[in-house]
């Protein structure tokens, strides 16, 4: 079947999973879609409101789909939405973007076009993420010197040698001050590699530890953020200066290794 030629006027549509031939009366044309985003962009009514924002713009996403455009307008939709949904740690989402941003990239017309090697990066730190260390190999293969040396794509490799080398100090100095929204994918494994951290410090210092030095160690500047993320721990003692025995902290670092579960296929906890 061909494409539907849209000619809807409306800015605004709810999302709707098709169940039949799309209506090219319910269908809105390209310069309509445009005005959409603008509206999304600069009303403000995205702002806080994340689900708002991702109805409508996979309601644009749809539109462009069933028209079969395929342009710099939809690299530019798919790369927006992409980015709020790291924003909002809806990975689902993101990697539904990002899975199609792959396929535009690969268009002729579009290899110049948008902000490949910004999403190269993100692919990167989701491999990391869901620990699927092959699709990593592959994406390095495909990567030119003068790619690598792409400041987004310099700092996820960085931290790809940090988490292989089980260098913590240094995850954390990357994690500090990360180029566009790489942060936001290491926020999802970030956890983890404390978790990993604490199990190692647990081993390395006997027989007490501050509980302020030890939220410092795995790279909180507040105590209550170290409690927060790891709950469990609130049983040792309330006082940020208390000292914490090795002896109760690592039954519960323990707890806290085995309470994570597996990654699934969208790369969501």
């Amino acid at each position: 079947n061909g494409p539907v030629v849209g000619t809807s006027t409306e800015i605004l549509k709810p999302y709707l999973r098709l169940t039949s031939a799309p209506d090219p009366h319910k269908v809105r044309p390209q310069p309509v879609l445009e005005k959409a985003l603008q509206y999304i962009l600069t009303s403000g009514k995205a702002d806080g409101n994340y689900q708002f924002a991702c109805d409508q713009l996979k309601s644009i996403r749809q539109d462009l789909t069933v028209q079969h455009i395929k342009n710099k307008f939809t690299v530019f939709v798919y790369e927006t939405h992409a980015r709020m949904a790291l924003e909002a740690q809806d990975l689902g989402e993101y990697n539904q973007c990002h899975s199609q941003l792959k396929r535009l990239y690969e268009i002729p017309e579009l290899k110049d076009y948008g902000k490949p090697l910004e999403f190269v990066a993100y692919r990167i730190l989701y491999t990391l993420h869901t620990q699927t260390y092959t699709d990593l190999h592959e994406i390095l293969g495909k990567l030119s010197a003068e790619e690598m040396e792409d400041t987004a794509v310099s700092h996820a490799l960085n931290v790809a040698w940090t988490i292989i080398e089980d260098n913590f100090v240094e995850l954390l100095s990357l994690y500090k001050d990360p180029p566009n929204m790489n942060g936001c994918l290491m926020s999802c494994f970030m956890y983890r590699e404390r978790v990993k951290a604490l199990a190692k410090i647990c081993k390395a210092y006997r027989p007490y530890i501050r509980l302020s030095e030890l939220a410092s160690m795995v790279g909180y500047k507040i105590v209550q953020d170290f409690k927060d993320d790891f709950g469990s721990f609130e049983m040792l003692q309330d006082n940020d200066d208390a000292i914490i025995e090795f002896k109760a902290l690592y039954p519960l670092v323990e707890q806290a290794r085995n309470s994570m579960r597996k990654v699934d296929i969208k790369g969501q906890i």
